[in-house]
């Protein structure tokens, strides 16, 4: 295979990827991830980052910018299908919050999370951020959770099937050539300590670690086998096993021998090697908290017989506690964080046996700054996070603000010769300080973006990219322009009949290259592609009854990608009658927001929760719509009403009748709490209960529901009728009437995950002229 520029490499790469030259295109690109090398862009068999890169060249080098576009709660496991802890139903903060990592897949641009850990949070489901989309998902769902015959706990389908949850500290990690997600664990639920599981009567030993495959990712399946899910609420039948999780099982293998006694505390950094995945890791071998090194490799995927586990260093001097880590594959030093005294340590991997010993390092700062930061309570080394460049060939040490280290090796590994030097103070917004469980694991070099990204914010997920000092574009050159693209026909507004043929046209073009292909949209959904140039076009014959919006993305020779504003168009059946529903997530509509308010937590932001509680006046539920299409629906602002139908599900007991009233004020689904309606502004009367100023006094409709789980409906078409004529849409208050009152009720919201035909949703029937 041939490149298509000459690859922007370190010193010998260079030489090593001309030498492989027969190597197949898959294993050039692992090599390649692996040495940080950017081949061309995109490379060969990459993701499509150039969304990120695009951000970066456009943030001033030495700041950060934040990238993701919604928050992790939004994606998270509803309360039903989580298992409990002593009765508690904890929503998964601990996931970013408690001791925790993430690892960076250079395969898919992905970023991979699982934690929960001892006494936090017991659900070991998996969540992923695309680096594509810059959105949070849900990678799996959660088993049930047991103990065995020994009291380990663990999921319900058993250990070899899916791990128990447990604090990663900085012990997550991703194998690109193997293409899995690898956990060694740490602290483990309702143990703190190491994976166990019993083996017969009176006997346990260890087990772990455990491998995820992203292929089989599925945010609405268990991770483990068929049935081991959370039924404590339904059965969900609906729910099957994924079987992505493997227990490598390290512990069961008699050919291996001086495997660590537990992960706690501990860190990983990884390593290419004569085509293998190897992770080189900080644990603990016998008692005490020292940590020794330790070589894993996995040489066969489908074969854990070949893994090899050796023990390359030991722990001479030097702190205990949490740490971080990483390594120079070319200088192959592994260096670790360490205590306030002495910041770092490090073994020499090029010298690997039991009685290779870590050696202190206290690098030098000439401003004297760093020392005296740590001589505070400010910061602490134990709270930092740590990773290695391949690029600029430098360690970036990170305590969770906005301030960046570098520290230099010397030419020749030495304890002395280490310089740190604090970056530039970055420009415009940076991370706050948050938590106080440290970075460990949420601190890596991307070599995708050779840029830096840190994970903070348990509820949020906030994800931010570091651009270093000198950071150059990845792939070298100029940035490739996107092409452009523009929908010619249909015109704007059109409207079809049922069974009518959509003929699509879009012009396109490309200022520095050429428009490959230009594939066609529906609401987000491909319809189809057309690869033979001008003109670009398609007729779309499975159009249902509805509105449409329409969109085309041109894509170049580089592999760029530039799409059109949006046509709306609607499909009418006869008479020009058209009924839709507005239900979240489902044909790709996405503009219903809603709140449940409390009295029992006044500042909680709940425009992510996945459920609404009811209970007498100590909550209140609102619920609001994008209905017309200047407002961002899909109803045209032209149209007639003719009928309108608003539903929201109750997933528990109990028999109530409801009014639904008109909200009168504006408020925001990310800011509402009980005391604010929007930033800075507060409701008229806590809880939006002042009538006829917070919301109008006369109720637009009633519904009622029976003591079983069921829809509550509520006629509202006189008030989209009023939205149509001017009035403000700023959705309904949900409010009791008669019933079980002072009984606990539950809702799904917009949110809910499960089974999206369960959300809110606004049913109306209109035509148009």
């Amino acid at each position: 295979m041939q490149f298509q520029q000459e690859p922007t490499v370190h010193p010998g790469s260079q030489l090593q990827l001309r030498a492989m030259a027969n190597w197949s295109a898959e294993r050039i690109r692992h090599l390649a991830i692996a040495l940080g090398v950017a081949l061309s862009a995109p490379a060969i068999g990459a993701p499509d980052l150039s969304n990120l890169v695009d951000i970066l060249d456009a943030t001033p080098a030495g700041s950060w910018v934040k990238v993701n576009l919604n928050s992790k709660s939004s994606v998270w496991t509803p309360s039903s299908l989580r298992p409990l802890i002593t009765g508690r139903n904890p929503e998964p903060l601990a996931i970013i919050g408690a001791w925790s990592s993430y690892a960076w897949d250079p395969n898919r641009g992905d970023l991979w999370i699982f934690g929960g850990g001892h006494a936090n949070y017991s659900g070991n489901e998996v969540y992923r951020w695309r680096g594509t989309t810059q959105m949070w998902e849900r990678a799996s769902l959660p088993s049930e959770v047991t103990q065995d015959d020994m009291s380990n706990w663990m999921a319900i389908d058993g250990q070899l099937n899916a791990p128990a949850a447990a604090h990663t500290y900085d012990n997550n990690i991703f194998l690109p050539i193997a293409d899995r997600f690898l956990t060694l664990g740490g602290a483990a639920f309702n143990n703190g300590s190491a994976w166990e599981m019993a083996t017969g009567p009176g006997t346990e030993r260890r087990t772990g670690p455990y491998l995820f495959d992203p292929n089989k990712a599925d945010g609405n399946k268990v991770g483990g086998t068929t049935g081991s899910h959370v039924k404590r609420v339904a059965p969900y039948p609906d729910i099957v096993g994924g079987q992505m999780w493997e227990n490598r099982d390290l512990h069961g293998n008699p050919a291996l021998s001086g495997l660590p006694k537990y992960y706690v505390n501990g860190c990983t950094a990884y390593a290419e090697e004569n085509g293998k995945d190897v992770v080189y890791i900080g644990a603990n071998t016998g008692g005490g908290t020292s940590l020794n090194l330790h070589r894993y490799t996995i040489a066969d995927i489908n074969n854990r017989a070949l893994d090899t586990f050796e023990r390359i260093g030991s722990w001479w001097n030097g702190g205990s506690g949490q740490v971080t880590c990483a390594y120079d594959p070319e200088m192959r030093v592994f260096l670790r964080t360490n205590h306030d005294t002495t910041p770092l340590m490090y073994w020499d991997v090029s010298s690997p046996s039991i009685d290779n010993l870590n050696v202190p390092v206290t690098p030098v700062d000439p401003t004297g700054e760093f020392p005296t930061l740590l001589s505070g309570t400010d910061t602490m080394m134990r709270n930092c996070g740590l990773d290695f460049s391949n690029v600029q060939r430098k360690f970036a040490l990170w305590c969770g603000d906005g301030r960046v280290w570098m520290i230099t090796a010397p030419p020749s590994l030495s304890p002395v010769g280490w310089t740190i030097e604090k970056q530039p103070a970055p420009q415009g917004t940076v991370p706050t300080p948050s938590g106080t469980t440290g970075v460990l694991g949420k601190w890596k070099y991307i070599p995708n973006l050779q840029a830096f990204m840190a994970l903070k914010n348990r509820t949020q997920g906030e994800v931010w990219l570091y651009k270093p000092i000198g950071w150059e574009r990845p792939g070298g050159g100029v940035a490739n322009k996107r092409p452009t693209a523009v929908i010619t026909a249909p015109a704007n507004l059109a409207n079809y009949n049922v069974g009518d043929p959509i003929h699509i046209t879009a012009n396109a073009a490309d200022e520095d290259g050429t428009v490959e292909r230009v594939e066609f949209f529906h609401q987000g959904i491909s319809i189809g592609e057309d690869t033979d140039g001008e003109p670009w076009e398609i007729t779309w014959s499975d159009a249902p009854q509805g509105p449409h919006a329409l969109s085309a993305v041109a894509v170049d020779n580089q592999g760029g990608k530039g799409t059109s504003a949006l046509v709306n168009v609607s499909v009418v059946g006869p008479g020009g009658s058209t009924t839709i529903v507005l239900q979240d997530g489902v044909n790709s509509y996405a503009g219903a927001s809603d709140v449940n308010l409390s009295t029992y937590h006044t500042t909680r932001k709940t425009g992510a929760a996945t459920q609404f509680l009811d209970q007498s006046s100590s909550y209140t539920t609102i619920v609001k719509f994008a209905i017309f299409q200047s407002e961002g629906g899909p109803v045209p602002d032209n149209a007639t009403i003719d009928s309108a139908t608003f539903s929201i599900f109750k997933s528990s007991a109990y028999d109530m009748v409801y009014n639904l009233h008109r909200m009168k004020q504006d408020w925001s689904e990310l800011d509402a709490t009980w005391q604010v309606r929007t930033p800075n502004t507060n409701w008229g009367g806590p809880g939006a209960s002042l009538a006829d100023v917070d919301y109008v006094a006369v109720a637009d409709a009633q519904g009622a529901v029976g003591w079983s789980a069921g829809w509550v409906s509520f006629n509202v078409t006189d008030a989209v009728r009023a939205f149509r004529s001017g009035s403000p849409n700023y959705g309904w208050r949900l409010r009791g009437k008669s019933g079980s009152s002072a009984a606990l009720k539950y809702f799904h919201s917009s949110e809910y995950l499960t089974d999206t035909s369960r959300r809110p949703k606004l049913e109306i029937s209109y035509t148009t002229e």
